[in-house]
């Protein structure tokens, strides 16, 4: 695991400054996690500069068929296990930072936020004597938004990194950089098939190392804004996914962004037909098993019958007059790249998840078989996926 310790400093300077931190964690995730653990570690040596924390992160939810499973954020199990008090809410609208019982003050003068979600507003800042910090995983200024992770899979980055910044009082990354990756950035560990928890779990550490040496080495009281970018490098945003961004195209979409999509994000879905008159909202939700087709995939259907496959259209190919019953096939995938993409997995909704092929014959999506050799049979979905 490369070690943060060489991260470097943009520009900055700090002066000696004994004033104890006490720090209001917010988080979520097990991301924000990582950065908490380590700081309540490093919290405990005997030359921290750290006299609390406490955490801060949004309420529970209700979950699961008819909402019966109560499910906390993540950081809540954690932040209880470290004996660590816990604030809960949704908004910063109508709450107050917490107060010293015996004078009725806050006793709160740093905020981190890792993962969080909402953005502090300023009245909080402005109550905290050192600011606020933030952990990003990205080489900011690339990659500004929510959801840098997934973006940089998807546009096939091979380096990344994560920054350290201050809290801008109106707008999510938009601060100071504290401490950075050097540039270029790390390699990604197996850039070509490494997925967003993977890659997750590569820079949850880093960045958690890059901010205890923020904090220990008093690196937030004189940041300074980074030089302006300059060469050819194309700076990429990372704005929150939505759900149709799951949402694929055989037609349009090539196998390698198809592939890059189900690294990112998984349960990539398609409706059963483009039809647009159709108000069926069934949706196939193709499993994370999701690959490129090999030789193995392709061997028994002919060249011809590969050329003639209509591009966007799902197909199988059994033995002769075979039950789909228990079929062992999977589906098969011409994508607008004119490569195959083979799909060993689906769940439809209202069913579990199953093989490909029998899932799409028990939805009746499968047309009559026909026969393309001897003993060999293909079955294509009746319409185009939608």
């Amino acid at each position: 695991m490369p070690s943060a310790s060489s991260g470097v400093r943009l520009k900055s300077s700090y002066r000696n400054n004994d004033t104890p931190l006490r720090i209001l964690f917010c988080g979520s995730d097990e991301f924000s996690i990582t950065s908490l653990e380590a700081v309540h570690s490093s919290a405990k040596s005997p030359d921290s500069n750290i006299a609390s924390i406490d955490v801060a992160t949004k309420i529970d939810k209700r979950t699961g068929r008819g909402l019966k499973i109560i499910k906390p954020p993540p950081i809540k199990p954690a932040a209880e296990k470290l004996g660590l008090p816990v604030h809960q809410f949704d908004t910063f609208r109508g709450w107050d930072l917490p107060v010293l019982s015996s004078s009725g003050e806050s006793y709160i003068n740093m905020i981190i936020a890792v993962s969080f979600g909402l953005l502090v507003p300023p009245r909080i800042l402005r109550a905290c004597q050192f600011g606020g910090l933030n952990v990003h995983p990205s080489m900011l200024p690339d990659l500004k938004g929510s959801s840098p992770i997934e973006h940089a899979i998807i546009n096939d980055y091979r380096t990344t990194g994560v920054t350290v910044q201050t809290l801008h009082p109106s707008k999510f990354d938009e601060g100071n950089i504290v401490l950075q990756t050097p540039s270029p950035g790390l390699p990604i560990p197996e850039p070509d098939t490494i997925t967003s928890p993977e890659l997750q779990n590569f820079l949850a550490p880093i960045g958690a190392e890059l901010l205890v040496r923020s904090l220990r080495e008093r690196l937030y009281l004189n940041p300074q804004a980074p030089s302006p970018t300059t060469g050819t490098f194309e700076l990429n945003r990372a704005p929150k996914l939505s759900p149709e961004a799951r949402h694929v195209n055989f037609q349009t979409m090539t196998s390698t962004h198809i592939l890059r999509l189900n690294r990112a994000l998984g349960r990539l879905w398609v409706r059963p037909s483009s039809i647009e008159a159709s108000q069926d909202d069934t949706r196939l939700i193709w499993g994370s098993d999701m690959r490129l087709a090999d030789e193995d995939d392709l061997r028994c259907v002919s060249e011809v019958t590969l050329d003639k496959a209509e591009i966007g259209l799902p197909f199988t190919v059994t033995n002769l007059r075979s039950s789909m019953v228990d079929s062992a096939s999977s589906l098969l995938v011409k994508c607008a790249d004119a490569k195959f993409l083979c799909i060993p997995t689906v769940r439809i909704s209202g069913l579990r998840s199953g093989n490909s092929a029998v899932m799409a014959a028990k939805a009746n999506l499968l047309g009559t078989a026909e026969s393309i050799s001897g003993n060999l049979e293909i079955r294509k979905f009746h319409h185009l996926p939608g």
